[in-house]
């Protein structure tokens, strides 16, 4: 197996450049527009209703994935194969109570945030003690995501860390601040666009270069993979099916009305129905891409079987298995790669 490193060609600078200009352009159009009307902090923040379903469905799914999803679940697939797909069932359990209990609730009281909810029913110091906290949270994982995207976008085009670090966060900033939730909203349409085409051409590619479901899945099979989690209460050497249902089932509760950017879509809507198609539609978008993303990981697995990257120094350490993945299965059709990358930006940017 070839240890060739893989740079950009002219044709992938030109799909990446591409991808952040659209970005660009329909975010900073909506700034534009912004400019020229006064909106106040309602309409500002989940606009004055009139969104259709779908893009905020898409956008909805977008904001839900992440460039973490995209890396760090085919890495997961990679390391223990179907094990996490049982801990969806807990997922979509959850996202479906706060479907039917917890988001009627929300839209009946008209809030505009999950905080201002907290003081309602109790008080205003403990809505100020869960948005400083969520503050904190998010200050740390935006700049994880924003810095694990911008090592795969150094290493793929060689500008310098920092400036692709400067890039990302200012361009997501700039349009998000400025333009409000319509912006964001039409930026996320046209980046999930390219975060579906990215995995499914992944997927699609690494499926066949592996020889086809059937091979992928035996040799999971021999490495123990397709073990789909075990019954035992407590167990150290990976997931059971406790863990997964449990956990994931309450994460769902954080993710959906615990989560502001989620509730700002669902608040969009011009009903409460609306609202719970959004939870419903996002959440089983979301689980499919995770499945497709635990498949790559599979395939992963599958191609470098007996040729581990990490043992014979390709990578350092598993967590750059993906990128190598994508790199030796999408470098030999031109502008792939860079498709890869501009899909890894969008989960960034979303």
């Amino acid at each position: 197996m070839s240890s060739k490193t893989y740079t950009f060609t002219v044709l992938d600078y030109v799909v990446v450049s591409s991808v952040l200009v659209i970005t660009a352009t329909v975010g900073f159009y909506y700034v534009w527009k912004a400019a020229a009307t006064s909106r106040n902090t309602r309409e500002f923040l989940v606009t004055n209703k009139n969104l259709g379903i779908v893009p905020i469905i898409m956008s909805a799914a977008a904001t839900a994935l992440s460039s973490g999803n995209m890396l760090a679940t085919p890495m997961q697939g990679y390391a223990n194969g179907v094990q996490m797909m049982v801990g969806y069932v807990g997922f979509f359990l959850g996202i479906s109570a706060t479907a039917f209990a917890t988001m009627p609730v929300l839209y009946s009281l008209n809030v505009n945030t999950i905080n201002q909810y907290v003081e309602y029913r109790f008080n205003r110091f403990l809505r100020i003690f869960p948005g400083f906290a969520g503050l904190l949270q998010n200050s740390f994982v935006i700049a994880g995501i924003v810095y694990i995207t911008a090592m795969v976008f150094t290493q793929a085009t060689g500008l310098h860390l920092r400036l692709s670090t400067a890039l990302l966060g200012g361009l997501c900033i700039a349009y998000s601040s400025l333009g409000g939730f319509t912006a964001v909203v039409w930026t996320d349409v046209f980046q999930m666009v390219i975060i579906v085409i990215t995995f499914v051409l992944l997927a699609v590619k690494g499926t066949v270069e592996g020889g086809g479901f059937d091979t992928i899945w035996e040799n999971n099979s021999l490495g123990n993979r397709t073990t789909f989690a075990h019954f035992i209460p407590v167990s150290y050497s990976g997931y059971t099916i406790w863990s997964l249902l449990i956990g994931e089932f309450i994460i769902s509760f954080g993710i959906s009305v615990g989560n502001q950017a989620q509730l700002q879509r669902q608040l969009a809507n011009k009903t409460i129905a609306g609202a719970r198609r959004t939870i419903l539609i996002t959440a089983a978008i979301t689980q499919v891409l995770s499945l497709v993303a635990v498949w790559i990981g599979m395939s992963a697995f599958s191609r470098y079987i007996g040729c581990d990257p990490v043992v014979t120094g390709r990578i350092g350490s598993i967590d750059q298995i993906v990128p190598l993945f994508a790199k030796d299965m999408l470098q030999s059709i031109p502008g792939f790669y860079g498709l890869y990358v501009g899909g890894i930006l969008c989960a960034t940017l979303r």
